[in-house]
């Protein structure tokens, strides 16, 4: 008896199963299991999509089914678990969920996939959060989609483009190197796989013209026919079992847990062996255990069947995305691994949040809010943390060299002319720079004509004068986030009350018309407005 589970970056035995997912023809759609040397397909599970982009991680299948009904898309996200495609989870997606490419990294537990943009027009380079659908981390747009992406052994992503060219990729950056070109096109979301024995790009090619399996070497981009489908299947979705023996060691009794204080990079990894065999009979006997980061053995020693728990102290090299996993072997081969992921050592910043500015009396402040964690949620050296603040357009650091609080002031006089500002603010730590967050734009100085002044922020109210009434004469003009704009509540009439705009620059013997859009709250309440100019912004001198 054996049983499936995941293929590691490289196997100990030769490759010999492929599964994959038949989109298309929709009376073969399901998952099916077939060989490298002949397309024979077995059915798994009938009704299975991956029109929309397929990945096996950790146990279970996600899909997602992706149709054009009448011009509108229609996307249905799927979670089955394997190896038998059970159905444990259905969503209802949008466009932004449906990827052309999908790459699973074992060594680092990441997914990699080339979405489409919830606008349609347009493809981002992601890391997916397969397990929740969403949020995914965009790395980069892409200026053309992928049609298949795989990890070489040796850690390399690749990917094939829907035009058969072969790029290496920087997962890190999204930047491509070009390899060379098939010579072959597809037209539909497919994908491939790359053999770890050997690292053979399989690919799977379905247009008007073809649908069959390429092999790619990808150190040319040589392309050479495998096999062709001859139901026109739209093949894709792919995910390599992997075998294991009835008496090789089980799985762990537990997870597997991390600890590394703070921004450290030496810690300690804890978990328990297994109690049984793989086929589930209990056990005894010792056990070799071989930690591994990122697929690179950073620890190894010797234990036992239904021991306590293990403590292994573990230093890395540098600070990163890990994923560490322990695996138990005997005589009879090694048992499923059991892992954890997160970032190690210090992180770089995450951007501030909520930026705000606000201005008076020609005094800038700026406010935003603290910075705790690293942008991929690992931790930072707060002790070293400071703040740059850079002032726009003049592209003017403001704030000082050990600016550790979250606000500060800035004087900015009344320009001569109009001129639009706006702030950023970036953490540093530890040496690592996090990226900038911005701040809402306010404009300062006189307007010249002609213009258009709305109030879509707060900001926008910057520059304009809001004296207060007189005792019993009305309430004050203030910004509604929800209307999008400057209103006044009163109890009675009339008021005294006066929005002020900032000075206008206007020509000698010009005429100029000056409108404004204007309302009450309903038909039920008449109101009175009246537009009047002057040379100061006092209600006396209007």
């Amino acid at each position: 008896m054996t049983a499936a589970a995941f293929l590691p970056t490289a196997s100990e035995a030769k490759l010999s199963q492929i599964c994959g997912v038949v989109s298309y023809p929709s009376q073969a759609a399901g998952a099916y299991t077939f060989g490298l040397e002949s397309y024979a397909p077995t059915l798994i599970k009938r009704n299975v999509y991956a029109s929309g982009g397929g990945i096996a991680v950790d146990g279970e299948y996600y899909s997602v089914r992706y149709e054009n009904i009448m011009g509108l898309p229609v996307v249905q996200e799927l979670c089955y678990s394997l190896p038998d495609f059970e159905l444990t989870d259905e969503y209802t997606g949008d466009l932004s969920n449906v990827a052309t490419a999908m790459a699973y990294n074992y060594n680092t537990d990441r997914t990699y996939a080339c979405y489409i943009t919830a606008d349609g027009q347009g493809y981002v380079l992601a890391i997916a959060n397969v397990r929740y659908w969403s949020p995914k981390t965009v790395i980069c747009p892409l200026e053309e989609p992928f049609s298949a992406m795989a990890f070489a052994s040796d850690g390399q992503l690749y990917a094939i483009d829907f035009d058969g060219r072969l790029f290496t990729v920087d997962t890190a950056t999204g930047a491509t190197t070009l390899v060379g070109e098939t010579g072959l096109v597809s037209e539909q979301i497919t994908g491939g796989f790359i053999d770890p024995d050997d690292n053979t790009f399989y690919w799977s090619v379905k247009s008007e013209t073809q649908a069959a399996i390429y092999k790619v070497n990808i150190t040319d981009a040589t392309a050479t026919l495998l096999y062709n489908l001859e139901n026109e299947e739209q093949l894709g979705g792919f995910y390599m079992p992997e075998v294991f023996a009835d008496k090789v060691p089980g799985k762990l009794a537990g997870s597997v847990s991390l600890s590394f204080s703070g921004t450290s990079l030496s810690g300690r990894v804890q978990f328990r062996p297994p109690t049984t065999t793989y086929d589930g009979v209990k056990a005894e006997g010792d056990l070799t255990y071989r930690v591994y980061a990122n697929g690179n053995e950073i620890a190894n020693g010797t234990t036992s069947y239904g021991a306590g728990y293990q403590n292994v102290d573990v230093t890395l090299d540098n600070p990163g995305w890990y994923c560490i996993s322990v695996v138990h072997e005997n005589a009879e081969g090694k048992s499923p691994r059991g892992k954890q992921a997160k970032f190690i050592g210090p992180d770089t910043p995450k951007a501030p949040s909520s930026v705000s500015v606000s201005y008076a009396d020609g005094v800038a402040t700026v406010r935003w809010g603290s910075v705790t964690s690293g942008a991929n949620d690992g931790s930072i050296d707060t002790s070293t943390r400071r703040y740059v603040v850079t002032r726009h357009p003049d592209n003017v650091v403001v704030s000082a060299d050990n600016q550790t609080t979250t606000s500060l002031t800035d004087n900015i006089p009344m320009p001569q002319e109009r001129t639009t500002y706006h702030y950023t603010v970036k953490a540093v730590a530890g040496g690592y720079e996090g990226a900038e967050a911005k701040s809402t734009e306010f404009s300062l100085g006189p307007v010249v004509p002609a213009f258009n002044l709305g109030f879509q922020a707060t900001t926008d109210l910057i520059g304009w004068t809001v004296p207060a009434p007189a005792s019993g004469a009305g309430g004050k003009w203030e910004f509604s986030s929800s209307d999008k704009a400057m209103r006044v509540r009163t109890s009675g009439k009339p008021t005294d009350s006066w929005l002020i705009s900032p000075p206008v620059r206007l020509k000698k013997g010009e005429a100029y018309e000056v409108s404004a859009l204007l309302r009450s709250y309903n038909t039920s309440y008449t109101e009175t407005f009246e537009i009047c100019a002057g040379t100061s912004a006092e209600p006396a001198a209007l």
